[in-house]
This record gives structure tokens, C-alpha cells and sequence, in this order.
């Protein structure tokens, strides 16, 4: 290759080819020239021009690719990046002490005013059969485990919260709230 010249010419690529395959070309294969149309003169010159244009086509490619790092630009096409400029170091934020921490509330329970939650009152409970549940009609009564007198559960979202008893007030049933129910550790 002259020094004048970037890239190698057509018969140097041929060359390395010929290396790459045993040596030269092989005995009984047609020669790759190329007739006055600009076309191979055969069959297999044709195969040897396409592995020649592959060759160029492979060339030009890392020669645009040399430049681009070289020169800090992206190749269309590639997902490769050439700078980092826009990098930076991952930042831990602050935990602060367990000191800090016990002073200063994780959140504020008014974020919870809007949340809804079912409650629900309990007289007692029954167990039934099927049969029985089945033969109700208006006017049965249906005994509960509690007596007369004793607290109600109040439960909220299916856990007992606290106990009360059942009043009247304006002609409605309303329940006085007597004792709060320790929550499980």
C-alpha cells in the first residue's frame, strides 16, 4: 500500500483473499476480471467481486468508525457511545441519625383522612345450619352469643378495634365507644 493512499485498492484486497483461501486463486476457477461493461467475466468472478465489494463495504465501515472515535462523534447506526460526558457518579441521599429520625414524624396522619375503612358493629354472632337460614321468615328471632348488656365489637376492616355499648339518641341506634382494644405486636 502507498503511503499517499488511506484505503487498500481492489488488488490488495484480492491478495489478502487469496491468503485467507490457501495461497491463490484456485486451478480451473475463472479469473475475476471485469470486462468492459464494468461486469465479472464469469460466474465465479462474480462470487469473488461480491466477497471483494463485502470486503470494501467492511473496510469503509471501520474507517468510519475510527474517525468517529477519534473525533468523538456517534456512526449512524451504531448504539455505541463515544462520550461520557454527560455521566455522573450515583448520590446516596441522607439518612440522618436515629436521633433525627425519632424527632421527626415519617408522615403526617392527616395524609390518611381521605382513606376509607369499613366498619362494621356486632351485636353477637350465630352459628346456623343451611336449613335453618333457609326456613327464616319475618318475624323469627335468632339468638346471639352475647347477652343483654355487654359490649358490642367494633371492627374496622375485619379487625376488632375497640368495644362499646349501644345507645339511643334521637330515635337512632348509635354505640358509645367504652374501651380500646390493645393492637396485636
Amino acid at each position: 500500500m502507498d503511503s499517499e493512499e488511506e484505503k487498500p485498492g481492489a488488488d490488495d484486497i484480492q491478495a489478502i483473499l487469496d491468503k485467507a483461501n490457501g495461497g491463490g486463486p484456485a486451478e480451473g476457477a475463472a479469473s475475476s476480471t471485469v470486462g468492459e461493461a464494468g461486469a465479472p467475466s464469469s460466474t465465479a468472478g462474480l462470487d469473488e467481486m461480491s466477497a471483494e465489494e463485502r470486503a470494501n463495504e467492511l473496510l469503509n465501515e471501520v474507517d468510519a468508525g475510527l474517525e468517529a472515535a477519534m473525533s468523538g462523534t456517534s456512526v449512524s447506526g451504531s448504539n455505541v457511545r463515544s462520550g461520557l460526558d454527560d455521566a455522573k457518579p450515583f448520590e446516596f441521599a441522607d439518612l440522618g441519625t436515629d436521633a433525627e429520625k425519632s424527632n421527626e414524624k415519617a408522615f403526617s396522619i392527616g395524609m390518611l383522612d381521605d382513606v376509607q375503612m369499613n366498619v362494621h358493629i356486632e351485636l353477637g354472632r350465630a352459628e346456623l345450619l343451611i336449613d335453618e337460614v333457609m326456613s327464616m321468615r319475618k318475624g323469627v328471632v335468632v339468638p346471639l352469643d352475647k347477652l343483654a348488656g355487654d359490649p358490642i365489637d367494633i371492627v374496622v376492616n375485619g379487625r376488632l378495634l375497640a368495644r362499646g355499648e349501644v345507645l339511643v339518641l334521637n330515635d337512632k341506634f348509635c354505640v358509645r365507644i367504652v374501651e380500646i382494644v390493645a393492637a396485636d405486636s
